[in-house]
C-alpha cells in the first residue's frame, strides 16, 4: 500500500511540473520575442473611434506573445491603463469599450486582454500575488470568472494547444424571421406591359439615355375610396395595472359600422424644413343627412341624422368630384392656374371617364387646366393613398374611439389633418422607388420595397426630391416593352 500510495504521489508531481514547464515556456518564449504590435480597440461612440492603452504592473521588457500561443500581441507601453481616473468637473468620463460589460459577455478584445495580461504576469510557475483580484476589479468581473477563464487558458497550454480565446457565442442566427405576407392583385400580361410603359412615361430624358431621373409628380393630385370602420374587431389597448379593461359590443361584427370616403392629396411642398404647402386637398365622406323617419328613446321622428350613403354610384363619384374636390385643388393649389393639374384615380367601374363633358366644363372653367387620368390596372402601388397614405389615417382614427357616425366622420376628417406634410411627402418618395422596382422586374408586382432611409436623409439634409433610374433597367424595360406590343400586334393580325 505505501508503495502504491508513493506512486500516485509521484504521477501527481511529475503531471504538475509538466503542467509548470509548459506555462514557463509559454513565458519564456514571451520574453525572448520582442516585437510589439498595436493593439486598436475601437469604442462605439457616435463621433469617433478612440484608440486606447494600458499600462502593465512590474513589467520591465517589452514583450510579445507568440502568434502560435495566442492570436494577438501586446507590450508594455501599448497594454490599456485599466485605472479609471476620477471625473474631473466639466469633462465627461469616457469608459473604454473593453471595461463596459455588455449582456455579461467579455467581448473578444476583452477575453485576448486578458489571457496575455494573465501570461505576462506568470512568474516561477504561478500568477502573480494578487493579479486575479486585480484583473477582476478593473475589468468589473468577479474574481470566480478571472479564475475559471484562467483555469481555461492554463489547461489549453497544458495540452499543447493554441490558445483559442474569442467567444463561441453567436447569438441569434436568425434562421426564422417574421413576415407579414399580403395579398397582392394577380397581373396578366397586359398588366405588365401597362405598368412598365406607365412607369416609362414619367423618366426624363428617356430618349438621350443619360441622366434618368423620375419626375418629381408636383402637379400630380391622387385619389381613391376606402370604408373606414367605427372600430376593429380586434383591438389591442394598454392600461395602468389596476385600470378596467374596455368593454366593448356590437350587433353584428360582420356588419360594423362604416363610411366610405374619398381622399385628394398632392406630393407636399417642402424648402428647407419650411412647409409651403402640405399637400392635403381633402378627404370627403360619402354621406347625407336625413329626417329620422320615426320616433325612437334616442330621438324625435324628423330629427336629422348622418348617415352613409348606401350606394356609391357613378353618379355620386362624379359629383364629389365636381362639387367638392375640384373647388378644394383650386382654393388650395399653390402655383395657380399656370401649369396642367393632373388627378390620377384607379379602374374602378363607379369612377368616370376623363373624357366626360361635366367634368372637363368644370376642370377647365375660369382658366383651370386639370385633366383626369387613368393609373395602370390592379396597379394600387402606383398611388400614394394605398401605399400607405390610408393606413397613416386609419391609424390615428381608430386612437380617437368614436361611438356614433357623427364622430366618425369628425374622427376621420380631424386624422387626415393630423397627418404630417413630411411623412406624406416620404410617401411619395417611396412612390418613386417602387417606380423604380417595377422597371427591374418587368411590370410585376412582386418587388420588395427598398428602404433608403429617407428620416437620416432629411436630418442631413440631404433628401433628394426625386430618384434616379438605372439606365439599364429603363433601356431594358423600352426593350421588352416594344418586343411585347409587338407580339400582341403579330396576334391580332393572325
Amino acid at each position: 500500500m505505501a508503495a502504491a500510495t508513493a506512486a500516485k504521489e509521484a504521477a501527481s508531481t511529475s503531471t504538475m511540473a509538466a503542467t509548470d514547464l509548459a506555462i514557463a515556456a509559454a513565458a519564456a518564449a514571451l520574453e525572448e520575442e520582442t516585437a510589439t504590435a498595436a493593439l486598436t480597440i475601437e469604442t462605439a461612440t457616435a463621433s469617433a473611434i478612440e484608440t486606447t492603452t494600458v499600462t502593465m504592473w512590474d513589467i520591465q521588457e517589452e514583450t510579445t506573445i507568440p502568434s502560435e500561443i495566442i492570436d494577438m500581441t501586446i507590450s508594455e507601453e501599448q497594454i490599456i491603463d485599466m485605472t479609471i481616473p476620477e471625473e474631473q468637473e466639466g469633462e465627461a468620463q469616457v469608459v473604454p469599450t473593453c471595461l463596459v460589460r455588455k449582456k455579461n459577455r467579455m467581448s473578444n478584445e476583452t477575453r485576448r486582454l486578458l489571457a496575455q495580461m494573465m501570461l505576462l504576469g506568470y512568474k516561477n510557475s504561478k500568477l502573480k500575488h494578487g493579479l486575479l483580484t486585480k484583473l477582476g476589479q478593473e475589468f468589473n468581473l468577479s474574481r470566480m470568472t478571472i479564475h475559471k477563464y484562467w483555469l481555461t487558458v492554463k489547461q489549453q497550454i497544458t495540452e499543447g494547444k493554441l490558445v483559442a480565446v474569442d467567444r463561441d457565442y453567436k447569438g441569434s442566427k436568425k434562421r426564422i424571421r417574421a413576415h407579414s405576407n399580403a395579398m397582392k392583385p394577380q397581373l396578366t400580361e397586359g398588366n405588365k406591359i401597362a405598368r412598365v410603359q406607365w412607369v416609362l412615361d414619367r423618366i426624363r430624358n428617356l430618349s438621350s439615355g443619360q441622366n434618368l431621373e423620375f419626375e418629381e409628380n408636383y402637379n400630380v393630385v391622387h385619389i381613391d375610396e376606402k370604408w373606414f370602420y367605427m372600430s376593429r374587431v380586434s383591438q389591442k389597448f394598454y392600461l395602468l395595472p389596476n385600470e378596467k379593461e374596455p368593454h366593448r359590443s356590437c350587433t353584428s361584427k360582420t356588419h360594423m359600422t362604416k363610411i366610405m370616403f374619398m381622399g385628394a392629396s398632392a406630393r407636399p411642398r417642402i424648402s428647407n424644413g419650411v412647409v409651403n404647402f402640405d399637400g392635403k386637398i381633402g378627404i370627403f365622406p360619402f354621406s347625407c343627412i336625413v329626417p329620422a323617419k320615426k320616433t325612437s328613446k334616442n330621438r324625435r321622428k324628423g330629427t336629422l341624422e348622418t348617415r352613409p350613403i348606401a350606394r356609391i354610384t357613378k353618379a355620386v363619384i362624379k359629383t364629389c368630384l365636381i362639387e367638392k374636390i375640384l373647388p378644394a385643388i383650386k382654393d388650395k393649389w399653390p402655383d395657380g392656374r399656370g401649369q396642367t393639374i393632373y388627378i390620377q384615380q384607379d379602374n374602378a367601374r363607379p369612377h368616370i371617364s376623363p373624357n366626360d363633358p361635366d367634368f372637363i366644363r368644370a376642370a377647365t372653367a375660369d382658366g383651370w387646366d386639370i385633366q383626369l387620368i387613368f393609373q395602370p390596372p390592379n396597379s394600387p402601388d402606383l398611388n400614394i393613398l394605398d401605399l400607405g397614405h390610408f393606413r397613416s389615417i386609419q391609424t390615428i382614427q381608430h386612437e380617437k374611439a368614436p361611438r356614433s357616425v357623427v364622430q366618425l366622420v369628425d374622427a376621420v376628417l380631424r386624422s387626415y389633418e393630423e397627418i404630417n406634410p413630411i411623412s406624406l411627402n416620404y410617401t411619395w418618395l417611396t412612390l418613386l422607388s417602387c417606380m423604380n422596382e417595377i422597371l427591374k422586374v418587368k411590370g410585376s408586382n412582386r418587388y420588395k420595397i427598398p428602404h433608403i432611409g429617407k428620416k437620416r436623409l432629411d436630418r442631413l439634409g440631404l433628401l433628394p426630391t426625386t430618384i434616379l433610374s438605372e439606365v439599364g433597367d429603363a433601356l431594358q424595360a423600352v426593350i421588352d416593352v416594344t418586343r411585347a406590343q409587338v407580339a400582341q400586334l403579330e396576334s391580332q393580325m393572325s
